[in-house]
């Protein structure tokens, strides 16, 4: 029968795999099929109308044929090696490299042969060397037999090539083989003894093979089985003369290339039949499982050739959309079952797919074959060419909606969870509501409000309790909340008919694919009756000139009078509902507050200077006094608070104080400042260990510029020279002005006097450049005293002026336009 083959692929799978044509007649049990055994006996007849030619042609055809076998034995052996299982026949294989080496030796060492010397009947000793090695090598299989790691391929040839050359020198080169034939005399003991040995070894093969059957595919096992009986078979015609020798010599050579083939065979089986139909059975159940997980999770496949613009899809797309596969030759079936939204962004992800760019990966709104609505999730990337052109766009496209609505359902789990931990654990007196009035939730706090329990407030509508607004009125509310988060105030009747007063913050939630209003309740019945009480009160501050203003104990905002309404520019609509913190305009910190609350708390009074802001931004000073109202039980009830604006009485002092420390024209520090800066550099450098230097500068003719111009020129270029002398000098030092031209510069942190010269310089070249007045340029130099502030000093401020004064008067009788240093120890007599 047949044996199971495998040829080219017969069909292409869902995959684009392809499966094996195995015929349906095959039978795995049979040992060859009749296509082998026409073979063979095609192959018999012509090796023996072959040897009817000639002898040696048949026994060269009969050996090379034997050889031939052998090599594709070792062949497969060897790059089989990780594939064949069975540990037996990687030795079997390796041992017949060594006797195909030997069976070749013995071809070409027939006497009609002139390679080798024709009296040196070499021939049979290489012919069992060879069986030697093929027989024992069948023996050695079964030691490693057995669980463990395989041989090592390279090693295990090694030792049978060196086995074989050992053989091949013990004759050729050392003649240590024992002879097998003497002419004249036939065939020596060793040769006749070495056939029933070789026939015993390979007889104990054949039992051993018996005794380890479960360890060989039922296949290989009769292979080998018929492989190693005719191996004895092989020996014994050899050996034993039941007929005519020809006879038996040509059984002999016919016996042994079936033994080799049936071994070859076995390795074909095992190394590449088997492995094969393995690997295919692999890949089919990996394509039947990947088959099914794609119709399980409704995952199909697309292609688009962006030459053609041709689309294909697989099944599962097709059964998606409900189109077949002729009508599906592009991407409008899909798209005509996309919201115009989602047909847009996937035509420029596709578009963008198609010039190189980037794979994308969309949630696509879709009409399903039925035209039920679906969840699609697309991806979608380029296969590139070696140059890096688009060759092709792939992706997948699933069915996601179990998935997406499982999702959504556990979202509006948590969303509940979440809402009615939120409702339980509010502060307020919680009541969500439907668009119609209808109450969804309470929470415990709503109930005891209004004196219901839960299941029956379930059962009520917002007008059965609220009796500010009618049935329409409340209907309009829901809707404008449903707009827009709102903050308002209404009457509520209780249970017991009791009237309270509360106050709603109300916003629009979504809840449970639903829109509902979420209101927060507060029972204001005690705030209404004090506001009310105030309201009595009203006119006695109405008119007041202080600003007024009364606010809860939260400090938010009862009412104002006019006077607040005037000092800061908020009205009663913008102030009142607000917290006083309204007011702040950010000057003071956290402990003035906590220093004022302190006092209020403790006795129940303040009153101090505050800075607050007007609504247009403006920051203004009051003089603030603050009261609290207390009730019966000692208890904060609202606080009251009268202010003045005093920031032109701030604004006038602030003016007085810096025209006393600055001077009027040049906004440089007068004569009062400066000696005040002076003392404070003087103990700034003693504690440093550094010096100071003062400089005293006086215009070098100025008189003239009063002379020859008007006097308001001469105060535009002192003003122009004092700021020449401010970006002259470093951001520590101070610049002042004693009077008429008269300047004072004040240099700290020096080490010495050196240190001094180039800002004493930059000052100099400031002052005596070129100054632009109006239209004109007026240039005078100065002349500048210094005097050097050292530790061991005890030089005071009036002191360093007056050596100052002196060194600069040393530079005007000097010409001018110099600096010249006041030295003490020279003194009276300054250098320059």
């Amino acid at each position: 029968m047949e044996s199971k083959t495998y040829g080219l692929p017969s069909r292409a799978n869902g995959l684009g795999l392809y499966e094996p044509a195995v015929p349906a007649t095959a039978d795995a049990g049979a040992t060859f099929s009749w296509k082998e055994a026409a073979t063979a006996l095609i192959v018999l007849v012509g090796l023996h109308l072959s040897k009817l030619y000639n002898d040696l042609l048949f026994e060269s055809l009969t050996e090379l044929f034997s050889i031939f076998i052998a090599v594709c034995v070792f062949v497969i052996v060897f790059n089989c090696w990780d594939s064949i299982r069975n540990r037996y026949l990687l030795v079997v294989g390796v041992t017949f490299l060594a006797g195909a080496l030997l069976d070749l030796l013995h071809t070409l060492a027939f006497r009609t042969m002139p390679i080798f010397p024709p009296d040196a009947y070499y021939g049979l000793q290489f012919a069992t060397a060879a069986q030697y090695v093929q027989s024992l090598g069948l023996l050695a299989g079964f030691a490693a037999l057995g669980e463990g790691r395989s041989p090592n391929r390279a090693l295990l040839t090694g030792a049978a090539l060196a086995i074989a050359t050992a053989l091949t020198a013990s004759i050729l080169i050392f003649h240590v083989f024992p002879a097998c034939y003497i002419p004249g005399r036939g065939l020596t003991a060793f040769r006749v003894v070495s056939q029933y040995v070789i026939c015993g070894v390979f007889a104990l093969d054949l039992g051993l093979l018996k005794r380890n059957q479960r360890s060989f595919d039922p296949l290989v096992y009769r292979l080998l089985g018929w492989s190693m009986a005719g191996m004895v078979a092989i020996e014994l015609c050899f050996t034993v003369n039941m007929f005519d020798r020809d006879t038996l010599r040509e059984i002999g050579h016919l016996l042994k290339i079936g033994a080799f083939y049936c071994v070859y065979k076995a390795l074909v089986v095992t190394g590449l039949r088997d492995p094969v139909r393995v690997l295919f059975r692999d890949l089919k159940a990996s394509e039947e499982n990947l088959v099914e997980a794609q119709r399980l999770a409704r995952l199909g496949r697309w292609q688009c050739d962006p030459q053609t613009g041709r689309w294909t899809w697989s099944g599962e797309v097709l059964g998606l959309l409900g189109v077949n596969a002729s009508a599906a030759q592009g991407l409008e079936p899909l798209l005509a079952r996309l919201d115009r939204q989602d047909r847009q962004a996937l035509s420029a992800a596709i578009s963008r797919l198609s010039e190189g760019g980037p794979a994308f990966e969309l949630l696509l709104r879709l009409r399903g074959a039925e035209g039920q609505p679906l969840v699609g999730q697309m991806r979608g990337g380029v296969r590139s060419g070696a140059e890096g052109e688009v060759e092709c766009l792939a992706g997948t496209l699933q069915d996601v909606t179990d998935q997406r609505r499982a999702l959504h359902a556990a979202e509006l789990a948590r969303e509940k969870e979440k809402f009615e931990t939120l409702v339980q654990t509010s502060g307020d007196g919680i009541h969500v509501l439907d668009p119609d009035g209808g109450v969804v939730e309470v929470n415990e706090k709503f109930c005891r409000m209004l004196g219901y329990t839960r299941d029956e407030l379930v059962q009520m509508k917002v007008w059965h309790w609220d009796v500010y607004f009618s049935r329409e009125e409340i209907r309009s509310k829901l809707a404008e909340l449903l707009r827009r988060e709102r903050v308002f105030e209404t009457r509520h009747r209780r249970k017991d008919g009791e009237l309270i007063d509360v106050e709603i913050s109300a916003k629009a939630v979504s809840y449970a694919d639903r829109t509902l209003v979420w209101a927060a309740s507060r029972d204001i019945t005690g705030r209404k009756q004090t506001e009310t009480r105030l309201k009595l009160a009203a006119g006695v501050f109405t008119h007041a000139a202080e600003g007024i203003v009364i606010t809860d104990a939260e400090a938010n905002i009862i009412d104002i009078n006019a006077a607040f309404i005037r000092t800061t520019g908020y009205g009663r609509e913008e102030a009142i509902g607000h917290n006083a913190r309204l007011l702040r305009s950010g000057r003071h910190g956290a402990d003035f507050y906590s220093q004022m609350w302190s006092a209020l708390t403790e006795k129940g009074q303040w009153s101090g200077e505050i800075w607050n802001r007007r609504k247009d931004g403006e920051v203004y000073a009051v003089a603030l006094n603050i009261s609290a109202v207390q009730d019966a039980m000692g208890r904060t009830q609202n606080y009251v608070g009268m202010f003045v604006d005093i920031s032109h009485i701030k604004e006038h002092q602030q003016q007085l104080e810096h025209l006393a420390h600055y001077d009027p024209l040049t906004d440089l520090p007068n004569r009062v400042l400066l000696a005040d800066r002076l003392r404070q550099a003087i103990r700034h450098n003693q504690r440093r260990g550094t010096a100071l230097a003062v400089a005293l500068l006086d215009l070098d003719d100025f008189k003239s510029v009063n002379d020859g111009f008007d006097h308001s020129v001469g105060d535009e270029f002192l003003v122009a020279i004092a700021q020449s002398m401010k970006t002259a000098l470093r951001e520590e030092d101070t610049v002042a002005r004693l009077a008429g031209d008269e300047f004072v510069a004040v240099l700290g942190g020096l080490e010495t006097l050196e240190e001094a010269d180039p800002i004493l310089s930059r000052l100099l070249q400031a002052v005596s450049g070129p100054i632009s007045v109006g239209e004109l340029v007026l240039q005078r130099s100065a002349s500048i005293g210094v005097t050097f502030f050292r530790q061991d000093g005890g030089s005071e401020a009036a002191q360093l002026l007056e050596q100052a004064d002196r060194a600069m008067f040393r530079a005007k009788r000097a010409g001018g336009n110099r600096i010249c240093w006041y030295d003490s120890g020279l003194d009276p007599s300054p250098r320059s």
